[in-house]
């Protein structure tokens, strides 16, 4: 019986690292409390694992991870908590915050690489992004894309909280440098589906953080650069259309610029100008 609390703690490290080398993201203690049960029942069929933690002095499974040494263990407000090894607290935080879905417009104002002839701008009276020359005499909100060496930054920590087995192929691809570097990233994303996964959730939350400081310093509402969802989606007039830009607008633009447009379609509207 796994009655010594400091093997039962190397369990929960050696289940927990086993568990996020597959989901490559935290896990929430809903799955990993049945996935220790069940490794434990198939030593001991009698055994219960609440009882047990009880007998140990844990009055919750909760209470027993959040002092397990070695781990990452993220509280969630009003949520299930999330653990992961140790060294991914970052990712942890991202996976604790509660997703912002950010405007398709602000998301490419933000994260594409500046063009040193232009300067962004937001229009609030129009409530658009406008890209206008150096000199222009438009005047707003300046938007300052995030820097390519801080987004190359946030690869690179991403990287660093990934298991190893995926770790040092991303770090390669990204010691290459330069536009190749965040092309073969966005390739590995794509062809490794639960990294991508992982990854998006990780850039979002650090996009949000850079598009809420630029927000509050320029005294704009968060409603600006939220993409409408829930009720607020419910007033728009749906459409194919409108329903595309909302599911357009959940995807990062480093994988929209990844779509494959036909083109026979492309022929079809440069005929219709």
């Amino acid at each position: 019986m796994p009655n010594d609390l400091e093997n039962l703690q190397i369990r929960v490290r050696a289940l927990v690292s086993s568990i996020y080398e597959r989901r490559h993201a935290p896990i929430p203690g809903a799955i990993l409390m049945p996935a220790l049960a069940a490794e434990l029942r198939a030593e001991h069929p009698d055994f219960e694992i609440k009882s047990h933690l009880r007998s140990l002095g844990y009055k919750t499974f909760g209470a027993f991870i959040e002092q397990v040494p070695d781990i990452t263990y993220q509280r969630r407000p009003g949520s299930d908590f999330l653990v992961s090894p140790a060294g991914t607290s970052d990712l942890a935080k991202a996976f604790a915050q509660p997703a912002k879905l950010i405007r398709r417009d602000f998301w490419r104002a933000f994260i594409e690489f500046p063009n040193p002839e232009t300067v962004r701008i937001y229009d609030a009276n129009g409530d658009t992004i406008l890209n206008e020359p150096v000199n222009t005499s438009v005047s707003g909100p300046i938007i300052e894309p995030v820097l390519q060496a801080t987004q190359l930054e946030w690869r690179k920590k991403f990287a660093g909280e990934q298991p190893e087995s995926s770790r040092s192929r991303i770090e390669v691809l990204l010691s290459r440098g330069g536009r190749e570097a965040f092309n073969e990233f966005a390739r590995f994303m794509r062809d490794n589906p639960e990294i991508g996964r992982s990854w998006n959730r990780y850039q979002q939350n650090l996009l949000s953080e850079s598009i809420a400081s630029w927000a509050e310093k320029n005294h704009i509402s968060l409603r600006v650069w939220e993409a409408v969802t829930g009720s607020a989606a419910e007033s728009v007039p749906i459409t194919k259309r409108s329903e595309l830009y909302n599911l357009l607008d959940r995807i990062p633009i480093e994988k929209v610029m990844e779509l494959k447009v036909p083109l026979e379609w492309l022929l079809s509207i440069a005929r219709e100008r």
